[in-house]
């Protein structure tokens, strides 16, 4: 039962994180803004620093 609450609470962030990123890059997915956003999730899966995290978010908008 726990482990059913963690998968969904894991689904739901993932699918926050993944509208997040449409709304970012706006439909206009080219090869640079892929590579900028798989680093984003990596960096973020990785818990890295806030800053450098924000500045890839900057990079993409």
């Amino acid at each position: 039962m726990l482990v059913d609450k963690k998968r969904a609470e894991t689904h739901q962030s993932e699918d926050k994180l993944k509208k997040m990123l449409d709304d970012i890059i706006d439909g206009s997915l080219d090869a640079d803004k892929l590579l900028i956003a798989a680093l984003l999730i990596l960096m973020l899966h990785e818990g890295a620093d806030i800053k450098l995290i924000l500045a890839l978010g900057y990079i993409l908008i």
